[in-house]
Protein backbone atom coordinates (compact mmCIF):
# COMPACT_ATOMS: atom_id res chain seq x y z
CA UNK A 1 0.00 0.00 0.00
CA UNK A 2 1.23 3.23 -1.00
CA UNK A 3 2.26 6.11 1.57
CA UNK A 4 -1.23 8.65 1.71
CA UNK A 5 0.78 10.95 3.00
CA UNK A 6 3.12 11.85 -0.15
CA UNK A 7 -0.14 11.60 -2.13
CA UNK A 8 -2.84 13.76 -2.35
CA UNK A 9 -5.85 12.42 -1.65
CA UNK A 10 -9.04 12.13 -3.51
CA UNK A 11 -11.92 13.09 -0.94
CA UNK A 12 -15.82 12.46 -2.31
CA UNK A 13 -16.98 15.75 -0.96
CA UNK A 14 -20.97 16.34 -0.71
CA UNK A 15 -22.22 20.23 -0.54
CA UNK A 16 -26.29 19.53 1.15
CA UNK A 17 -28.20 22.48 2.31
CA UNK A 18 -26.76 22.49 6.23
CA UNK A 19 -23.25 21.50 5.63
CA UNK A 20 -20.30 19.63 3.89
CA UNK A 21 -19.31 15.93 4.63
CA UNK A 22 -15.78 15.15 3.08
CA UNK A 23 -15.33 11.29 3.41
CA UNK A 24 -12.60 9.05 1.97
CA UNK A 25 -12.31 5.36 1.87
CA UNK A 26 -9.03 3.91 2.37
CA UNK A 27 -7.63 0.40 0.54
CA UNK A 28 -8.19 -1.32 3.47
CA UNK A 29 -11.65 -0.66 4.18
CA UNK A 30 -11.35 2.08 6.66
CA UNK A 31 -13.23 4.86 6.35
CA UNK A 32 -12.65 9.09 7.36
CA UNK A 33 -15.71 11.46 7.32
CA UNK A 34 -16.10 15.19 8.45
CA UNK A 35 -19.45 17.37 8.34
CA UNK A 36 -19.27 21.25 9.25
CA UNK A 37 -22.05 23.09 9.02
CA UNK A 38 -22.08 26.62 6.83
CA UNK A 39 -23.55 28.16 9.96
CA UNK A 40 -21.13 29.50 12.25
CA UNK A 41 -20.94 31.46 15.27
CA UNK A 42 -17.80 33.41 16.97
CA UNK A 43 -15.62 31.81 13.72
CA UNK A 44 -16.29 28.26 15.10
CA UNK A 45 -19.06 25.95 12.88
CA UNK A 46 -22.35 25.16 14.84
CA UNK A 47 -21.52 21.83 14.36
CA UNK A 48 -18.51 20.08 13.42
CA UNK A 49 -18.29 15.57 13.28
CA UNK A 50 -15.32 13.62 12.83
CA UNK A 51 -14.93 10.42 12.36
CA UNK A 52 -11.79 8.00 11.66
CA UNK A 53 -8.33 8.85 10.78
CA UNK A 54 -6.87 11.66 8.14
CA UNK A 55 -5.86 10.45 5.17
CA UNK A 56 -3.47 13.80 5.16
CA UNK A 57 -1.79 13.42 8.23
CA UNK A 58 -2.09 10.09 9.74
CA UNK A 59 -3.74 11.64 12.82
CA UNK A 60 -7.43 11.73 14.26
CA UNK A 61 -8.79 15.15 13.27
CA UNK A 62 -9.61 17.45 16.18
CA UNK A 63 -13.81 18.35 16.23
CA UNK A 64 -14.04 21.78 16.79
CA UNK A 65 -17.42 23.55 16.72
CA UNK A 66 -20.44 24.74 18.80
CA UNK A 67 -21.50 21.41 18.96
CA UNK A 68 -18.02 19.25 17.97
CA UNK A 69 -18.80 15.51 18.25
CA UNK A 70 -15.53 13.30 17.38
CA UNK A 71 -13.91 11.10 19.10
CA UNK A 72 -11.38 14.26 20.46
CA UNK A 73 -13.61 17.08 20.72
CA UNK A 74 -13.52 20.83 21.88
CA UNK A 75 -16.37 22.89 21.56
CA UNK A 76 -19.27 24.64 24.32
CA UNK A 77 -21.04 21.34 24.07
CA UNK A 78 -18.32 18.82 22.97
CA UNK A 79 -18.82 14.56 22.77
CA UNK A 80 -16.29 12.29 22.15
CA UNK A 81 -13.87 9.91 24.36
CA UNK A 82 -11.48 13.11 25.25
CA UNK A 83 -13.49 16.12 25.00
CA UNK A 84 -13.05 19.81 26.47
CA UNK A 85 -15.66 22.34 26.38
CA UNK A 86 -17.94 24.42 28.48
CA UNK A 87 -19.98 20.93 28.79
CA UNK A 88 -17.89 18.30 28.26
CA UNK A 89 -19.31 14.49 27.67
CA UNK A 90 -17.50 11.25 26.88
CA UNK A 91 -14.63 9.54 28.92
CA UNK A 92 -12.66 12.35 29.54
CA UNK A 93 -14.56 15.46 30.16
CA UNK A 94 -12.43 18.56 31.18
CA UNK A 95 -14.99 21.66 31.41
CA UNK A 96 -17.02 23.72 33.44
CA UNK A 97 -19.74 20.80 33.77
CA UNK A 98 -18.35 17.32 32.63
CA UNK A 99 -19.93 14.24 33.00
CA UNK A 100 -17.82 11.10 32.21
CA UNK A 101 -15.77 8.57 33.03
CA UNK A 102 -12.48 11.12 33.83
CA UNK A 103 -14.17 14.38 34.88
CA UNK A 104 -12.66 17.65 35.61
CA UNK A 105 -13.54 21.00 35.87
CA UNK A 106 -16.04 23.09 38.16
CA UNK A 107 -19.36 20.59 38.38
CA UNK A 108 -18.47 17.33 37.22
CA UNK A 109 -19.51 13.92 37.80
CA UNK A 110 -17.98 10.81 36.74
CA UNK A 111 -16.54 7.61 38.23
CA UNK A 112 -13.05 9.58 38.67
CA UNK A 113 -14.30 13.11 39.41
CA UNK A 114 -12.35 16.13 40.45
CA UNK A 115 -13.75 19.54 40.66
CA UNK A 116 -13.60 23.15 41.89
CA UNK A 117 -17.14 23.87 43.19
CA UNK A 118 -18.82 20.23 42.93
CA UNK A 119 -18.02 16.78 42.16
CA UNK A 120 -19.83 12.78 42.06
CA UNK A 121 -17.92 10.15 41.68
CA UNK A 122 -18.05 6.66 42.58
CA UNK A 123 -15.96 4.61 45.23
CA UNK A 124 -16.15 2.00 47.48
CA UNK A 125 -17.28 3.91 50.32
CA UNK A 126 -19.55 5.59 48.00
CA UNK A 127 -21.29 2.76 47.37
CA UNK A 128 -21.74 0.27 49.92
CA UNK A 129 -23.33 2.07 53.30
CA UNK A 130 -21.64 -0.28 55.07
CA UNK A 131 -17.99 0.30 53.76
CA UNK A 132 -16.83 3.12 56.13
CA UNK A 133 -18.20 0.97 58.90
CA UNK A 134 -16.31 -1.91 58.11
CA UNK A 135 -12.89 0.06 57.09
CA UNK A 136 -12.91 1.69 60.78
CA UNK A 137 -13.28 -1.82 62.37
CA UNK A 138 -10.84 -3.27 60.06
CA UNK A 139 -7.37 -3.95 61.81
CA UNK A 140 -4.11 -5.47 60.80
CA UNK A 141 -2.93 -8.76 61.59
CA UNK A 142 0.18 -8.52 64.70
CA UNK A 143 2.55 -10.90 64.49
CA UNK A 144 2.64 -13.28 67.35
CA UNK A 145 6.40 -12.89 68.40
CA UNK A 146 7.29 -9.05 68.26
CA UNK A 147 3.73 -7.76 68.64
CA UNK A 148 4.69 -5.48 65.36
CA UNK A 149 1.96 -4.75 63.13
CA UNK A 150 3.98 -6.47 59.83
CA UNK A 151 6.80 -7.83 61.60
CA UNK A 152 8.30 -10.92 60.20
CA UNK A 153 9.20 -13.53 62.79
CA UNK A 154 12.55 -15.43 61.92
Amino acid sequence: MANLLLEEIQYKIEETRLGTWKRYLYPTGARFAEFTTHAAFFGLPLLHFTFGICPETGKRKIARGVIAIGRLSMGILALGQASMGVIALGQLGIGVLALAQGAFGMLVIGQLAVGIRFASGSSPSATSPSASSDAATMSWPRSASTGRSGARSG
